[in-house]
Parts: C-alpha cells; structure tokens; sequence
C-alpha cells in the first residue's frame, strides 16, 4: 500500500463542485471526495479534458480558488490550491 506523503491531513467532504475552465462557457460538474487547506481529490466523468490549471468551486461551502493538477487518473484529479 504506497505511503501518504501529503504534508497536511485531508478530511472527507463529498462535496458538488464545479471546475471553471478560462476560455469554457460553462463548469464541469465534479464531485469533491476529500479536502484539506493545501489541495483537493476530485472526481469528475473524464478528466482528459482538464487543463492543468483552472479553479474550483464549491457553491455550498463558498470555496473558489484556483488549483494545479499534481496527480491524474483516468476519473480522478490531485490538485494543490494556488494562492
């Protein structure tokens, strides 16, 4: 099993999210699993589409931030929060 080597703890959220991509008329829809201060695991139908920077939003939480893709999977997204 690999080892956790993220510096801050992530605490699981499941949130609805939507990922804003410049240049897009509209979001993508996604799934926020887990969340932490630093970064995010996103799920989302493909994420071959996804840049590798956009921002992410999370109308129920109020979260709007822009993030950087550290890790991809075929359904899956890593990302770290950009200040």
């Amino acid at each position: 099993m690999p080892v956790d080597q993220r510096s801050v703890t992530r605490k699981q959220i499941f949130r609805i999210g939507e990922i804003h991509i410049e240049d897009y008329s509209y979001p993508i829809d996604c799934l926020v699993r887990d969340s932490s201060n630093n970064g995010a695991l996103i799920e989302v139908g493909h994420t071959d589409i996804i840049p590798e920077t956009f921002r992410l939003r999370i109308p129920s939480s109020g979260l709007d931030v822009p993030c950087r893709v550290i890790r991809r999977t075929a359904h899956m997204l890593g990302v770290a929060f950009e200040a």
